[in-house]
């Protein structure tokens, strides 16, 4: 799981769910194998786990585009919801929240 997600549970930035739903997310991406296309073998697929990137890209399409921008830089990349946002100049960790809440709300209704 990202160690980022995992320090913002511990600092009390995200809940339990919220902290649950980002290792989801990261989990599917991990399973799905997905690599560059630079770091394999011509002979490789890009992807190895058609399920789990399908898992991982219907997630994904729930959500808005910032909100997809945030939640794959800090659950996939590892990146500061803060520094985030002030790249894009936005409050990242209330943006990172409420992407991992209706990600979570969206998991509830499957």
């Amino acid at each position: 799981m990202s160690g980022r997600a995992e320090r913002l549970l511990r600092a009390r930035a995200l809940s339990r769910a919220q902290y649950e739903t980002a290792t989801w997310l990261r989990d599917a991406w991990e399973l799905a194998g997905v690599r560059a296309p630079s770091a394999i073998e011509a002979d490789e697929p890009i992807i190895k786990n058609n399920t789990a990137w399908s898992r991982y890209s219907r997630a994904l399409a729930v959500l808005p585009r910032d909100e997809r921008r945030v939640i794959v830089a800090v659950a996939i990349y590892d990146e500061e919801p803060e520094m985030w946002g002030r790249r894009w100049r936005c409050d990242g960790t209330a943006l990172l929240r409420r992407a991992i809440d209706r990600l979570t709300d969206w998991r509830e209704k499957r």
